[in-house]
């Protein structure tokens, strides 16, 4: 894969927010594999619809312990949590987030153990813009753009590039997401995907609870053959705070 590594450095008096509170559904989860053969290395998390609402990966693909915490709507009241592994058997968990309190659930099989709790809490949501002086904030190649940030405020200063090489066999996207210099790769959908979200086992980010980037405005021209789109970077801090960051918009010649 390309890399086309492109920062942007980011200062304090470059930057402006604005903040919001909300009451969330926070749901907490840890995956144990037994079998690394029968690891699984992502968790879809889904309505009961089976709409895909965002997707936790694990950041270190060797590991056998997958852990995660997502903030969804308050609206929500189930989910299921599918297993990225259709080796196992029972591969998905219907959970029930309930309207009051706390919640929880424990399941233990052959293959895994999972631990799941929820709980109703008041998230206090930051969007921070940053000015530069490239207002598209990505950079493109045939088949391939990078947008990366060098993210510097208080809670978090740590740099950020994500990849994306389209892919024509599958009509989506190669997406290589690096903090610091540590990458792990997915295949993302051009069909409204989820946010691809994971937590940060590196130096210094004890206090983050996950990351996730989002593709949005994703457009195909065949025509023209140009894919185009946004990314947008959350930082979800273990204090109920969560920050937002746009990475940029990519015009992508294909």
């Amino acid at each position: 894969m390309r890399l086309l590594l492109f920062s942007l450095i980011l200062l304090l008096p470059s930057t402006s927010s604005f903040e919001h509170q909300k009451k969330k559904n926070i749901i907490n989860f840890s995956v144990k594999y037994f079998n690394k053969s029968q690891s699984a290395h992502s968790i879809d998390i889904l309505n009961k619809n089976w709409d895909p609402i965002t997707e936790v990966v694990n950041f270190n693909p060797n590991g056998s312990k997958l852990t995660g915490r997502i903030s969804l709507d308050e609206s929500i009241d189930k989910v299921i949590l599918k297993l990225g592994n259709r080796n196992i058997i029972q591969d998905e968990i219907l959970f029930s987030l309930g309207n009051t309190g706390r919640n929880q659930l424990t399941i233990h099989t052959d293959s895994f153990k999972m631990k799941i709790f929820s709980s109703k809490q008041t998230v206090k949501r930051e969007m921070i813009h940053i000015q530069s002086g490239d207002s598209n904030g990505c950079q493109c190649s045939h088949g391939n753009c990078a947008c990366c940030l060098a993210i510097s405020v208080p809670e978090f200063r740590h740099s950020v590039c994500a990849n994306a090489t389209y892919n024509p066999v599958s009509i989506g996207l190669d997406l290589s997401l690096g903090v610091d210099g540590h990458y792990f790769t997915e295949e993302v959908s051009l069909r409204n995907p989820p946010p691809i979200c994971f937590s940060l086992p590196i130096p210094g980010a004890e206090h983050i609870a996950g990351v996730c980037v989002a593709f949005t405005k994703l457009d195909l021209d065949k025509k023209a053959k140009i894919l185009s789109g946004c990314m947008d970077f959350e930082v979800e801090l273990i204090h109920l705070r969560a920050l937002s960051f746009h990475l940029g918009c990519f015009r992508m010649p294909i």
